[in-house]
């Protein structure tokens, strides 16, 4: 196992330790959703791919309600293999998903694929300067990734608690930076970045 590896194992149990010594109460999921419509002007034609959470991470499911009430088209990320970038398929609330491995839940392989413009990301670390620690599968670096040298103009925002940010997460040159982290704090204003534009 490489150092960088070794790295971002023990910073992502110390922020899972902690995330479980004090499990975040629900009203978090409410306050981000608030910051994340006050910081950002939509277009409606903009497709958002979110995510159905796991373990400690922030709930985007308020947020997502308040998308789609808005006429925004949601997706949901299916992962095609360990480091692979991830496929989208067509989201709406009462759609039946398959649950996969570590209690994952995707859209079913009839749903159309879809292209985001905006991804929210989930997360288990992230520091100022837009750098993102994950489960380590290394599906969202792939996508974003791929997505960039595509020169598809997408918006990568963490959706985080606020106790899940270090002074540094380690990265490599295959981690791929956030443009923005909302949490329920606020928007978390990174180094040399400017969230806030229309989407």
């Amino acid at each position: 196992m490489s150092a960088l590896s070794l790295q971002k194992g023990r910073l992502r149990a110390e922020i899972m330790e902690k995330l479980a010594a004090a499990p975040p109460g629900g009203e978090a999921a409410f306050r981000a959703r608030d910051h994340f419509l006050s910081a950002f002007s939509f277009n409606a034609s903009r497709i958002i791919s979110a995510y159905l959470p796991i373990r400690h991470e922030m709930d985007p499911r308020p947020l997502m309600a308040a998308l789609a009430g808005c006429g925004h088209a949601l997706c949901l990320p299916v992962m095609q293999g360990r480091g692979a970038p991830l496929l989208f398929r067509r989201y709406a609330f009462g759609d039946p998903l398959e649950t996969r491995p570590f209690g994952l839940r995707e859209p079913l392989e009839n749903a159309p694929v879809l292209v985001p413009d905006v991804i929210l990301c989930p997360l288990v670390a992230f520091d100022r300067r837009g750098r993102r620690l994950g489960h380590g599968a290394g599906c969202f670096d792939a996508t974003l990734r791929a997505l960039r040298r595509a020169d598809h103009h997408v918006t990568a925002i963490g959706f985080a608690h606020a106790r899940q940010e270090a002074p540094e997460v380690p990265a490599g040159e295959n981690d791929e930076p956030l443009d923005a982290v909302i949490t329920e704090d606020g928007v978390v204003r990174l180094t040399g970045q400017a969230p806030g534009g229309p989407l």
